[in-house]
Order: structure tokens, then sequence, then C-alpha cells
């Protein structure tokens, strides 16, 4: 406490590490003691000067390495963070605590110190209720935490297409100033030519002149940030020579979440995506995603190709991959519903929000 004192740790961080580091010593005495006691004669007493030499210098070992440990994983920078507050300090306590008092009434047993058996069980069952109050103080400190990563995660991603729009929006500004500043010239090409009278000439250049604005965007729906997305992943696809048809049904009317809409598809696009890339032959690679209104609800159906010697990679990632656990997490907050299967070496997804009026 007073090292601590000395390089300014807070009194919060002071108090934890040193209950901590009070833990981790009687941790070491009693893995010393059971071990040697074991190891040595009978007829070695406690008292005994190896016995001590011995067991002292086990236990030293012992906490230096629990310490470097310790300082590999939680000191390796000099950060500064925001202190620890009491609810916390006290769970999180609680548990070094009950077995500091366990392994105290274990080492003055094995040294044959008489102690009041009534105290320590009521020291034991106590310092147990504490430390499950504790953990279920944790758990919900936890589980609100891991919400609140998710919202952070949501709203990045929103954030992220929108900011992809805006750029889109503003390269699509800079093209119709070049392409209004073209146009002058591109007449005065026209005027040259039907004056001396070259009409065959005046419909090749129109017709490329054509050509050229028909390589713009589609337009897939009403929403402009999922159109965007629509486009952006179309021709993601068409670069790896992924066959990918988008079939959208939507009127004005649907007022659901338009950035969660658009992290589920783009999540759902982006899985079919990387699916499809993992196949070795082109003429494979398809991706069909069909989104639809009927009444008040919206369906959202994707199905891709993939390797089907990846289905057990594939059932990993379903648990373990980021898109899927923010996929499940938009539905059930939305109270959705969510299918996945595979059938006939294709992958399908189904997703139902219900009342988006």
């Amino acid at each position: 406490m007073i090292i601590a004192k000395q390089y300014d740790v807070p009194i919060k961080e002071t108090i934890f590490w040193t209950i901590i580091l009070l833990s981790i010593n009687f941790i070491c005495e009693s893995l010393s003691l059971t071990l040697f006691k074991n190891l040595f004669s009978s007829t070695i007493y406690y008292s005994n000067t190896i016995f001590i030499i011995i067991t002292t210098s086990f236990t030293t070992i012992i906490g230096i390495l629990i310490f470097s440990g310790i300082k590999f994983l939680f000191l390796k920078k000099d950060n500064l963070f925001q202190s620890i507050n009491i609810s916390a300090l006290v769970a999180l306590i609680s548990i070094p605590v009950i077995s500091i008092i366990v392994l105290l009434g274990f080492l003055l047993s094995e040294i044959n110190i008489n102690i009041n058996s009534q105290i320590i069980e009521f020291s034991v069952a106590s310092g147990i209720l504490c430390m499950n109050i504790g953990v279920l103080y944790l758990y919900n400190s936890l589980n609100k935490h891991l919400r609140k990563i998710n919202h952070i995660s949501i709203q990045k991603k929103a954030l992220e297409s929108e900011i992809k729009y805006i750029e889109e929006v503003k390269k699509n500004q800079i093209n119709i100033k070049a392409i209004k500043h073209d146009l002058k010239n591109q007449y005065l090409v026209l005027l040259g030519l039907l004056d001396r009278k070259a009409t065959e000439e005046a419909k090749d250049y129109l017709m490329s002149s054509i050509e050229g604005l028909n390589q713009q965007s589609n337009f897939h729906t009403n929403d402009s940030v999922l159109n965007y997305l629509l486009n952006e992943k179309i021709s993601i696809a068409k670069k790896e020579k992924i066959d990918f048809k988008v079939k959208i049904f939507l009127s004005e009317k649907v007022s659901i979440d338009n950035d969660i809409l658009v992290i589920i598809i783009g999540n759902l696009v982006d899985n079919a995506l990387e699916a499809c890339f993992r196949i070795k032959k082109s003429e494979d690679k398809e991706i069909l995603l069909v989104i639809k209104q009927f009444n008040k609800n919206l369906l959202i159906d994707i199905s891709n190709t993939f390797d089907p010697l990846e289905t057990k990679s594939r059932r990993n990632r379903q648990y373990e991959g980021i898109g899927v656990r923010s996929i499940n997490a938009l539905v059930n907050k939305n109270g959705g519903l969510y299918k996945h299967w595979i059938e006939n070496k294709k992958y399908f997804v189904s997703i139902v929000l219900f009342d988006i009026y």
C-alpha cells in the first residue's frame, strides 16, 4: 500500500490489489505446505529448519511467477483508466476474501492451532454468500456492457454506411458537373458533324455517349443508403464473377429503422460473398437476395452456394462470427424470426420482421 501511494495508484485499486496479492500469498503457502508435507517424512516437524527453508523458497518462486504473469497480462502499458466503482470493487473483492478465509483456516489447522470451528464455518458461509451476490452483480454488469458494445457496433456500422452514401453523393455531384462541362463540347462536335452532314458519325458518337451514361448504379429501393449498399455489393460480386440477383418488393410506408435494415442485409450479403469467395469454381458462385413486404411484415431471404467441405467450419462461424451474432441480436430485439438451413449445396437464411409499419 505504501508503494501504491508513492506511485499515485487510486485508493480503490490499491485495496483491490492488496487483497489479490494477499490471496495469492495464501494460495502459494497452501500449495507449498500440501506438496512438501507429502514429500517429507512424517517424523519431520513443521518447525524443522530444512522444511521451513524449502517450503518458503518454493512459496517465493511460485509467488514471483504469479506476480510476473499478472504484470504481463494486466500491466503491459502505463495507460490511465477510469477508476473502478464501489459496487464492482466489493463484488470483485468478495472472491479473494473468501479464498483468504478458507486458506487461512486450512493453514492454521495444519499447524495444529486450535480455532473455533463455528467462527470458521460462519465466516466461510458468509463469504460464499457475498461471493455469489458479487458474481450475480458482475454478471449483470457484464450483460449491460455487452449490450452497450453491441449498440455501439450497430451505430458504427450505420455511420459507416451513411458516410459511404455521402461520399457516393459527392462523387455523383462531381460527375454531374463534369458531364455538364463536357456536354457543351459534345454539342459542338455534334453540330460540326451535322453541319457537314456526317449523320452516321453523329449517330455513332451519340451511341457511345449513351453507353457511357448506362454505366451508372441501378435503382433497387427508395432507401438511399440501402440502395447504395446493394450497388456496392453487386459491384464486388461482378468483380469476383458471382451471379448476384436482387429482388425487392417494398412500399414507401415501411417505417423500420433503416440503419438496422441495412446492417442485417449488409451482414447477410457479406457472409454470402465470403462463402462464394472460398469456392474454387467460378460457375458455381450464386447469390439470390429477396426482400419482400407482406401485410405489415417484412421477409428477408438470401441463399448462396458454398463449398460443402467447409460445413464444419461454417457451423463454428455461426456461433463465433460477429456478423451472425449481430444479426441474431437485431432480429430478437425487433421480435423477429431467424432461420438458416442447408439444401443442395446451398446455404439459406430466412428472416421475418413483424409489424414494420
